[in-house]
């Protein structure tokens, strides 16, 4: 977080995503993205099958981090 606010800081534009992966990888990536310009975290949907308390999706939106995902 302090990398990615030093970088706005210096006006540079910001980008985080995934390829694949689980809610879980991209949890922490999620906390990043309120800071970034550029979101792609929807790995996840290419899964045949993902954690419990997986992300939500609204429309191409996450919509929902729960608690028991990552504590």
């Amino acid at each position: 977080l302090k990398l990615a606010r030093r970088a706005k800081e210096k006006g540079l534009i910001l980008m985080v995503g995934n390829m694949t992966g689980t809610s879980l990888a991209m949890a922490p990536a999620y906390v990043i993205a309120q800071l970034c310009d550029f979101v792609d975290l929807d790995g996840a949907l290419f899964l045949e099958g993902d954690r419990s308390f997986p992300m939500s999706y609204e429309r191409g939106v996450v919509t929902d981090l729960s608690p028991e995902l990552w504590g």
